[in-house]
């Protein structure tokens, strides 16, 4: 008899924790697919690139909208194997680091230097190591943009 109470109480516990147990699975899984799935940011070039062009940390897909080609944006302090996607709207703009000794393709960004970034392109940032940024792009009908040297700040 004992026996048989013991398996009843069990089986009662088993489906008081059923609930929190699915609860705890759900949130483990929208987790997941936040990491998984592009979180999509919106940005106005600026002069300076700080406040509405500031590409925030956390984001992987960026819509950038600029009037001036000589505006920028900057990319965040970035995290070994962090990639963002930039989309360019119909002007360009330029893009440098808020870490000033941050490389863009092997040229330091921030202080001194800026990458062109043309209109109506996608540009792949990946950060490869402590303060190096690799950027590829591809023009809007898909081809390889050759590459990308960014120059002096004007």
């Amino acid at each position: 008899m004992a026996q048989t109470t013991l398996k009843v109480a069990w089986e009662r516990i088993q489906v008081l924790a059923y609930p929190r147990f699915l609860r705890t699975a759900f949130e483990n899984l929208n987790t997941m697919l936040t990491e998984l799935y592009p979180r999509n940011l919106a940005v106005t070039a600026t002069t300076g690139g700080g406040t509405t062009g500031l590409i925030t940390t956390g984001y992987n897909f960026v819509t950038v909208t600029s009037d001036s080609a000589d505006k920028q944006i900057s990319l965040p302090a970035g995290v070994i194997g962090q990639s963002i996607d930039i989309l360019i709207g119909a002007t360009g703009c330029e893009l440098f680091s808020v870490v000033a000794a941050d490389k863009v393709n092997e040229v330091t960004v921030g202080a001194t230097n800026e990458l062109a970034l043309t209109a109506e392109a996608l540009y792949t940032c990946k950060y490869t190591k402590s303060g190096f940024w690799i950027v590829t792009g591809e023009t809007k009908l898909g081809a390889r943009i050759a590459a990308l040297v960014p120059d002096a700040l004007v």
